[in-house]
């Protein structure tokens, strides 16, 4: 249970910062957006390494020959 209420609020903080990255002069301007695009993407990497399990799955699914090309794509 905490792992999922840890990708739901890391998934909350990595919305609410991509909105601020949307305009550089929100809150101290450039440096702000500097620093939260390297922050989101930090973010981003732990993420996936959360999600792990479901990457490698679906990478699997995608790759398996049974698989109809039009559910590939």
């Amino acid at each position: 249970m905490k792992k999922n209420y840890t990708k739901i609020v890391i998934d909350l903080l990595m919305a609410i910062t991509f909105v601020l990255l949307m305009d550089p002069r929100v809150l101290n301007g450039l440096p702000f957006h500097e620093v939260a695009g390297l922050v989101i993407g930090a973010a981003i990497v732990v993420h996936i390494g959360l999600n792990y399990r479901w990457v490698i799955n679906t990478t699997k699914k995608i790759f398996d020959p049974k698989l109809p090309k039009k559910n590939k794509i």
